[in-house]
């Protein structure tokens, strides 16, 4: 299969274009989630690993990861922290992702929910925060 890998910042595309020179299935590319330039239905999962407190929009790239996804696709939110260590984290690293947190769970759900997502499993635990959702058909 075929892998799309973006990043906002440029050099941290071209340190991963140049690590990963040798995956012929993977195209790197500088976007911002909340304005995806991929077509509707394009992916069978998308994967957020360490962005989602970072983004200022949550809303909207929750719409826009929906829109590139295929009916019943998988959108993956991880962290390699739960979402009390992110926020500790981010409060101790600068004033610059002091307030780069998760939503509570609940806002979390809802948020989710009103992107068009359902099935929603969410782990979160100590070194671990962990969100899979599916896209669910849309009801005419």
């Amino acid at each position: 299969g075929q892998i799309s890998a973006i990043d906002y910042a440029e050099k941290m595309v071209k340190i991963c274009k140049s690590k990963y020179t040798h995956l012929p299935n993977v195209t790197f590319a500088v976007q911002q989630v909340e304005t995806l330039d991929f077509p509707l239905q394009t992916f069978d999962a998308v994967t957020c690993f360490g962005l989602f407190p970072h983004l200022e929009n949550k809303e909207e790239a929750l719409r826009q990861m929906n829109r590139v996804l295929k009916t019943k696709g998988k959108l993956i939110i991880a962290h390699a922290l739960s979402s009390t260590e992110i926020k500790e984290h981010h409060h101790n690293a600068s004033s610059v992702v002091a307030h780069d947190v998760l939503p509570s769970l609940a806002v979390m759900k809802k948020l989710l929910t009103q992107a068009g997502f359902g099935k929603i499993q969410i782990i979160d635990k100590p070194g671990q925060y962990l969100n899979i959702s599916i896209k669910l058909e849309k009801k005419e």
